[in-house]
């Protein structure tokens, strides 16, 4: 059974509650103006460190949505996060560092080919896409979370693909 966010820390027999759909929330924070951001960070390539961001996140019932690699002796991660100022106080009370980026938010048929022309636009529009993370995915459509060297030319480029209120202004 997943585990959820209790007094002492986590509580692994109560079942996890969806309070808050992280993306819908980062997207309806960008409609009130304010800038969606992905948050980088590097962590040793050991055992608990994972543990150790997602314990901190939990414990002050911060939702967020990640992904992580590895290389050699350190990896990074990437994640959005429901509430991006207790993400930001959470991480500096821990002492992590990190990086918050501007970000948009694209959909994607679910479908051969969709990335193959999503990004053909953005290279073709001279746009550099360094960070992408998937943030849902259904049979149909797949969402994802992408981050730019020039937004305004990537919002052109990709037109409806962007998702209402992802855009940094």
């Amino acid at each position: 059974m997943a585990s959820r966010p209790g007094r002492r820390g986590i509580q692994a027999s109560e079942p996890i509650r969806a309070r808050r759909d992280t993306l819908a929330v980062a997207a309806r924070r960008g409609e009130e103006g304010h800038p969606m951001s992905v948050f980088t960070m590097d962590l040793a390539n050991q055992p608990g460190e994972l543990a150790r961001l997602c314990e901190t996140m939990a414990v002050r019932g911060i939702n967020v949505v990640l992904s992580a690699m590895t290389r050699a002796e350190g990896g990074s991660v990437a994640f959005i996060a429901d509430d991006e100022a207790a993400a930001q106080a959470a991480l500096e009370d821990e002492g992590l560092a990190y990086v918050m980026r501007p970000a948009l938010t694209i959909r994607m048929e679910n479908q051969p080919g969709s990335g193959a022309a999503t990004f053909r636009k953005l290279a073709d529009a001279g746009v550099n896409a360094d960070l992408l993370l998937p943030v849902r995915v259904s049979d149909e459509l797949f969402f994802a979370v992408i981050c730019v060297d020039d937004q305004d030319k990537a919002r052109l480029a990709l037109g409806a693909q962007v998702v209402p209120g992802s855009l940094a202004s």
